[in-house]
């Protein structure tokens, strides 16, 4: 008897620590993803790590506040592990929305990569594959604090907590989701060296993955699914965002007919198609591949300039 007694209160004590912990961790920086899951949504940024980096919530909100799209507006965009197109994330974004919108903003960011899968990959494998990633293992995906996500998703011991793991000070993960990258911070300027050389990481990875991915048809049939459905919310954009030349030049050298497919979906689904890429040196990247804080807040300006126009000549 007392040895259950003191087991039971071994498993009690444990249990406290552990759930002190998740609290403590929820309070400060979880990780780059979490604030993405922390709120109902009027509106969603929807893509991969370009998105996520490169289109700033804040600046939406603010060069479109006469439109009156249903806020706030969350930077629900992340990577190719976690926010693929497909069922999943699909099933992500409509649980993100507040019940009883009005007119939402939907910018869904369109790359070459985010309609990859690993090579020959059965649309049911695809669906397990992703069922591993963020959204398929946290139920709750607009709540703050978020203890589903941090049990789930956390990659760290938990005492980890009493430390910030937010080491990189050029990084801000901000509440709306959107992740910040400066160049310059309080202390320092990222080094030209140091951004060739990601840059050259980037190629380097884009080049390997290439061998070991495909165009993948459920990929694809998730996009037009996602975009069918969130045109019964609101005002749906599709846009391939720029990037360093030598990126761009790579993507579009392995998938020539890329633009003209996006196209050819956003003329068959009745939605805009913004194609920037051809504006890849008015726009600093630090890795060739993702926008510096300040190209990515004038990148956003510029578009919302952009809808407002389209949506003028749309319902003149």
């Amino acid at each position: 008897m007392k040895f259950i007694i003191k087991i039971s209160l071994f498993c009690l004590l444990f249990i406290a620590v552990y759930l002190f912990y998740v609290n403590k961790l929820s309070k400060g920086y979880v990780d780059q993803y979490y604030n993405k899951l922390t709120q109902e949504s009027g509106s969603l940024v929807i893509g991969l790590s370009r998105a996520d980096q490169d289109i700033v919530p804040q600046v939406l909100e603010k060069q479109l506040n006469d439109l009156e799209f249903d806020m706030p507006i969350t930077n629900f965009a992340m990577n190719l592990n976690h926010s693929a197109y497909g069922e999943l994330y699909l099933k992500g974004i409509k649980e993100k929305l507040k019940p009883n919108l009005k007119q939402s903003l939907f910018i869904l960011s369109v790359s070459p990569g985010a309609f990859t899968a690993p090579l020959k990959m059965k649309d049911e494998d695809i669906f397990e594959m992703d069922k591993k990633g963020i959204i398929g293992k946290t139920k709750d995906l607009k709540h703050k604090p978020n203890y589903d996500y941090i049990i789930n998703n956390f990659e760290h011991p938990l005492y980890y907590s009493i430390i910030s793991l937010n080491s990189w000070s050029h990084h801000y993960a901000h509440d709306n989701g959107w992740n910040e990258v400066k160049l310059i911070n309080n202390s320092d300027k990222l080094k030209k060296e140091d951004m060739l050389l990601w840059k050259t990481q980037t190629i380097d990875y884009y080049n390997k993955k290439k061998e070991l991915q495909e165009v993948s048809k459920y990929r694809i049939n998730g996009f037009i699914e996602t975009v069918k459905y969130l045109k019964t919310k609101g005002e749906v954009f599709l846009v391939r965002l720029p990037a360093d030349a030598d990126i761009i030049d790579f993507e579009n050298s392995h998938w020539q007919s890329f633009n003209k497919e996006m196209d050819s979906i956003s003329q068959n689904q009745n939605v805009a198609f913004f194609n920037y890429t051809m504006q890849n040196t008015n726009y600093q990247t630090y890795d060739g591949s993702h926008m510096v804080s300040e190209s990515a807040k004038a990148f956003t300006k510029q578009l919302s300039s952009d809808i407002k126009e389209y949506l003028k000549e749309k319902n003149p």
